[in-house]
Order: C-alpha cells, then sequence, then structure tokens
C-alpha cells in the first residue's frame, strides 16, 4: 500500500530545497503545456511513500486566499502567480505563521523565521513572493538558475 502525508510545517532550510527541487519541475510541465496551476497552498502538497515523490492534489480552481498573488486576485493568474504561492507556502513551512499575519506586515517575514536562513534561501523566498508581478520570477527556469548558483540541487 502506497502511504501519503500532507505536507506538515517544515522547519529546515535542507527541507525547503527539497520541496522547491520536487515542485517545480511539476509546475514547469504545466507551464510548458500553457497550464497555471492557480491554487497552491500547502494542502496541495502530498508526499508519497516510499520513494518520497512529490504530488500535487486539490487542483480545483478554488484558491486560498492567503496563498494567491496578488493579480490572481484581480483576474490574471500567469506562471509567476504558481511561483508566488509556492514561495508563500515555503514560508508557511518555515514559520508555521499564516501569511495573513505577515503579507501586509511592516514586520517582514523573515523575522518570523525561528532560525536565520542562508541569504540565498531567503532572497530566493523574498523575490517569489514580491507583491509586483515585474518583480517576481517569471518562470520556473529563472528559479532553477538561482538555486543552481547557491549550490542547491535544482532538478535535471
Amino acid at each position: 500500500m502506497i502511504e501519503s502525508q500532507k505536507l506538515q510545517p517544515i522547519q529546515t532550510e535542507k527541507q525547503i530545497w527539497e520541496l522547491l527541487a520536487k515542485a517545480l519541475p511539476i509546475l514547469k510541465a504545466l507551464h510548458d503545456r500553457g497550464q497555471v496551476r492557480g491554487d497552491l497552498s500547502p494542502d496541495s502538497f502530498v508526499w508519497r511513500s516510499p520513494t518520497q515523490s512529490l504530488e500535487l492534489l486539490n487542483f480545483t480552481g478554488m484558491s486560498s486566499p492567503e496563498y494567491t498573488a496578488p493579480e490572481q486576485l484581480q483576474g490574471t493568474t500567469i506562471a509567476a502567480s504558481d511561483l508566488y504561492s509556492l514561495g508563500v507556502s515555503c514560508i508557511y513551512g518555515l514559520t508555521g505563521v499564516s501569511p495573513f499575519e505577515w503579507l501586509d506586515s511592516p514586520i517582514p517575514w523573515a523575522n518570523y523565521l525561528p532560525t536565520p536562513l542562508s541569504p540565498s534561501l531567503q532572497n530566493l523566498l523574498t523575490k517569489l513572493t514580491a507583491s509586483a508581478v515585474g518583480d517576481r520570477y517569471q518562470t520556473v527556469d529563472e528559479v532553477f538558475q538561482v538555486m543552481l548558483q547557491a549550490g542547491a540541487a535544482a532538478p535535471a
């Protein structure tokens, strides 16, 4: 029997790099077909045992507002919207704090971290979750490049 486990709050930087390395190829496959997920949140991720493969569930088109990109709230959903939601989900995993508490706060999300992150992951997550779509990564390939430069294992 194949067991699965929903994504739990993640406490380590290594686990976030692993999540990104497994989630980004899934998004790339969708984006390469001209599709946008549009409803990513921590509840969308399921780890399958024993292979520890990652699957995305809950493909409903119904988004959770706290994980939804600003442009998506205005009716425009693009690849960068999925990247935003993935970044917010990663930050939730690291902090355990609802995005509603830090998204519009003058206190940066990094202040909610139980332990500091490397500058490379902190910068990557900050850019993934930029409010202005033009300040955000536009494609999965851009994120892969940053992961490679940071020494994180980007998928082949």
